[in-house]
């Protein structure tokens, strides 16, 4: 994955980081100004990433809620990690397809303890990163229905 966000660019003061970042891809410690290990951070954002390629939408909003901004579901997707998955595969109606392979993945990239997180070696060796890829054909009929086409 080749990404570039100058959004995410961060300015070094004092020895202290300082960025706002892209809405919607920040991970939690990246809100709560308590981001320790920016590589985990990246992984969380590349979670996001991949969870919005695959199915046309975020998995979290922020929402500024008494000028703090918070993540709206992500309290869901902690506490109730099935719940979180159940209501998403309503929300999308058949647009995407949460495989067990998928969601195990997406759930070890977005889980809240930084120190937790996949790294990408770890990322390589999911089950999900291992599967068979499409051909040029499912690409398209895969695309044609997170679409809606």
């Amino acid at each position: 994955m080749k990404l570039a966000d100058f959004d995410l660019s961060q300015n070094v003061n004092d020895q202290r980081l300082t960025s706002s970042g892209t809405a919607n891809y920040r991970a939690p410690e990246i809100l709560a100004g308590a981001c320790k290990n920016y590589r985990a951070a990246d992984i969380y954002s590349a979670g996001v990433c991949l969870y919005t390629l695959m199915t046309g939408a975020f998995p979290f909003m922020e929402q500024e809620n008494r000028k703090k901004i918070q993540l709206f579901r992500y309290d869901t997707y902690v506490e109730n990690n099935e719940e979180f998955w159940r209501e998403n595969e309503a929300l999308l109606a058949g647009r995407a397809n949460f495989s067990q392979s998928f969601k195990d993945l997406i759930n070890n990239m977005l889980t809240l303890n930084p120190s937790e997180r996949f790294t990408i070696e770890q990322i390589e060796e999911s089950r999900w990163y291992q599967e068979p890829i499409y051909t040029e054909e499912e690409f398209k009929t895969e695309i044609r229905k997170v679409l809606n086409l």
